[in-house]
């Protein structure tokens, strides 16, 4: 990657539950130490405002930000960005996000969950699922809670036809790298999966009525992921990125992750724990 000092801040606008650790750890390989942050903020104004109270030498030094926060056209202003993201099926990521904070006690809703026994139909049909529903859609429009619908929409398509240089779809994760490597010029993209949860379901096994339910109350980010696969697409044309390629890539990537469990207790799972941990005590310092 680029080392100088001028060069456009790399901004991974992190989805919640769409495979975004994975891609963390392949794009934390493109740089030095000390070059890579989280910057976690609710709003582009608060991600700006912890961007700025950074002390100016070593913020100079940083390359790359990862976070789960909104895309805005003003993000880290006046400093130039590249930003890039990862979208995924609506109906997987608020099913992945249920069981999600089902297993993990330091998350948002796991005590009200737990506590309560609430099933996914009721989880999607609770006050607390507002965060959950069109995420993806809020986040990358930088709406406020007052937009109209039609309006996030719009404002979502627009950020991802404009102003993401890499639009990566969850399901696709060898074809999203891949486009990480042509276009921000990433090396060594070979991956294993991180953060994957397990225990959850398969979503062919929820009812059918519940499915129903969590398809209306995601209807935005349907039609922007219906979006962001056309674009994929595009991207997939443009870079002549060949099956030949992806099918590397996912064969050296399932070799790497057989021979990392063979080596013991990997950095990665360290790295778990570690940010496990962290989510707990921040939880914790919410209640």
């Amino acid at each position: 990657m680029d080392s100088r000092s001028d060069a456009p801040l790399l901004v991974f606008v992190h989805l919640r539950k769409t495979a975004g650790t994975t891609v963390s750890y392949v794009m934390w390989r493109q740089f030095r130490r000390g070059e890579v942050i989280d910057l976690n903020a609710p709003s582009v104004e608060a991600a700006n405002q912890t961007w700025n109270a950074k002390p100016a030498e070593p913020r100079a030094r940083i390359r790359c930000i990862r976070g789960h926060l909104p895309y805005g056209p003003d993000l880290f202003a006046p400093r130039t960005t590249t930003c890039f993201t990862v979208l995924r099926d609506p109906v997987e990521r608020f099913v992945s996000e249920y069981y999600f904070n089902l297993s993990n006690a330091g998350e948002q809703f796991h005590d009200v969950m737990t506590c309560e026994r609430m099933t996914l139909g009721q989880f999607v049909n609770s006050e607390l699922s507002a965060e959950v529903r069109n995420a993806q859609t809020r986040l990358l429009a930088g709406a406020d809670s007052g937009a109209r619908p039609e309006e996030m929409l719009d404002s979502a398509m627009r950020n991802l036809r404009e102003r993401m240089a890499v639009v990566g779809i969850s399901e696709r994760l060898d074809e999203t790298l891949l486009l990480c490597r042509a276009i921000l010029g990433w090396r060594h993209v070979i991956y294993r999966r991180i953060n994957v949860n397990r225990r959850r379901p398969a979503t062919e096994s929820i009812a059918p009525a519940t499915l129903a339910t969590i398809e209306r109350a995601n209807s935005l980010d349907r039609q922007l992921y219906r979006f962001a696969c056309l674009q994929f697409e595009e991207l997939l044309r443009a870079n002549h990125i060949t099956s030949s390629e992806v099918a590397a890539l996912r064969r050296a990537s399932q070799a790497y992750h057989a021979a990392r469990r063979l080596i013991g207790l990997p950095r990665e799972l360290w790295i778990e724990a570690h940010m496990a941990a962290a989510r707990r005590r921040v939880a914790r310092s919410h209640r």
